[in-house]
């Protein structure tokens, strides 16, 4: 009896035994054995195995594994954290079942390399012209806590012209401190991460730029403003200068120091942009700039000229118009820098009794609604522009003749187009007086020549006063541009929040 009971023991641990399935060792499949440039956060992945609910997966800098790192995970992959930079890592894993104590073998070990260096793909190799605060673009490497970059005029990096500086890991593009101009620099970049430090990249050799690049106004412009708007590309430096002669000697000279404020970036560049001091009517300039910043002055740039205007040219009444109104609008060509506009209206073609009027600057149209004109008569009209430093020459006498009188009356709604207070402080009220319904469009612009506001309203029949806030704009000079009955007329504001 007792036999059959042991041999039936023997049985039963039998069928157990050899009932259950043995678990597979996983195959890892990523990264490929000997696979080069791993990030020191590899992501290591192998196939799922039957019967298994968790894995152990190992790695080292060791195939015999004295000590590794061991990570325990449910999944089929596992990512690796702060591996040795430039090392070779060797990795396997194992399946559990329900118990640990139910476990596989280990895997095939598996080989891959961790990246040495960093990948640098600005600045260019032997690239020149580049900013003195040298633009620096490189791929991104996951598990690197920051970087370190170094700029010297010597491939050892030990000369006293050495730059070092620090970048996080938040962006993959940064610019260096301050740089010497027309200099010949390598450069070079190494990560960090909490285990090591990779090696240094390769020294990338470049050259600063020397000077800057104007743009406008173009050479030999003509026709150009008084307080011209003077326009060149940045180099990297935070300070600029620019002279403004009359001869290419530059033997007499207006100059300025330009600081960061001046600096606009667009779309397509970044320049600096300021306006010229006001200069003489009808003469010819020459200009050039120059950067600047604590350790140099650049090379002056290429000398541009331009001409300022001579004259200025009316536009309304055309020159031998004839049924024109007995209280016309005068128009003509505004010019940036004109303090004031000049109009003479008189019968007699040697102005001998002149009609006188006084415009500000940032006019280009007015009409004395207050003092018609004879109907059925012939006049002339002229017109000259004012500076603080300078008279233009009048312009060629313009002639029209009246139509029939009409009233004064008649033009009290639509002869407006005013607003105040100017100075304004948070607001400014514009007076628009119109004979018909239409629409109307108001641009403020800064003396860069930046749109830093736009309102669109309907205007009525009649006299409309629109109050526009401006308490988000910054003191300063600003131009309004209003466009309404198919007119555009630009009026000079100063804002004083």
């Amino acid at each position: 009896m007792r036999k059959s009971i042991f041999t039936l023991l023997i049985v039963i641990m039998t069928i157990i035994t050899f009932g259950q399935t043995a678990i597979t060792p996983p195959s890892i499949s990523q990264p490929t054995t000997g696979a080069n440039k791993q990030n020191p956060n590899a992501f290591i992945k192998w196939g799922p195995v039957p019967g298994a609910f968790s894995y152990e997966l190992q790695i080292d800098t060791t195939s015999s594994f004295d000590n590794p790192d061991i990570i325990l995970t449910q999944y089929t992959g596992a990512n690796a954290s702060n591996l040795y930079f430039g090392n070779e890592q060797f990795c396997r894993v194992r399946a559990f079942g329900l118990n640990h104590s139910d476990s596989s073998a280990w895997s095939t070990v598996s080989n891959f390399f961790v990246i040495d260096t960093v990948t640098v793909l600005k600045p260019d190799s032997n690239s020149t012209n580049s900013y003195s605060r040298l633009y620096i673009n490189w791929n991104l490497i996951s598990g690197a806590t920051e970087y370190e970059y170094q700029i010297d005029t010597s491939t050892n990096f030990n000369s006293s012209y050495l730059v070092e500086g620090d970048l996080a890991n938040s962006s993959n593009h940064a610019f260096s401190t301050q740089l010497y101009f027309n200099t010949d620099y390598f450069f070079r970049m190494r990560a960090i991460d909490s285990r090591s430090i990779s090696s240094w990249s390769k020294p990338i050799p470049f050259k600063t730029t020397n000077t800057v690049k104007l743009v406008s106004p173009i050479v030999n412009s003509k026709n150009t403003e008084t307080e011209v708007l003077l326009k060149w590309k940045t180099n990297g430096a935070y300070f600029y200068k620019y002279q403004i002669s009359t001869d290419t000697n530059f033997s007499a000279f207006i100059e300025y120091l330009v600081d960061s404020t001046y600096i606009v970036t667009s779309a397509s560049d970044t320049s600096v942009q300021i306006y010229s001091d006001t200069l003489l009517f009808d003469t010819k300039y020459f200009w050039r700039a120059q950067a600047l910043n604590q350790f140099d002055t650049s090379g002056w740039s290429l000398i541009n000229s331009f001409t300022t205007f001579q004259l200025i040219t009316p536009t309304e009444p055309t020159n031998n118009s004839t049924n024109t109104s007995c209280i016309p609008i005068y128009r003509w060509t505004g010019f940036n820098g004109v303090r004031n506009y000049i109009i003479e209206v008189d019968t007699s073609v040697s102005f001998s009794n002149p009609k006188r009027y006084t415009v500000p600057g940032y006019e280009t149209r007015y009409r004395d609604s207050l003092h018609a004109l004879i109907a059925f008569t012939n006049y002339h009209w002229r017109i000259k522009a004012t500076n603080y430093n300078d008279t233009t020459l009048w312009c060629a006498t313009q002639n029209f003749k009246t139509g029939p009188y009409t009233s004064i009356s008649s033009f009290e709604n639509n002869d407006v187009c005013e607003f105040y207070p100017n100075p304004a402080k948070n607001h400014f009220n514009l007076l628009i007086g119109t004979s018909n319904t239409s629409s109307c469009e108001i641009n403020i612009i800064d003396v860069m020549g930046q749109l830093v506001k736009t309102d669109k309203f309907t205007l009525n029949y009649g006299k409309n006063n629109k109050m526009i806030n401006v308490s988000n704009l910054a003191d300063g000079i600003y131009f309004v541009k209003i466009k309404y009955n198919n007119e555009s007329i630009t009026k000079k504001l100063i804002i004083n929040n």
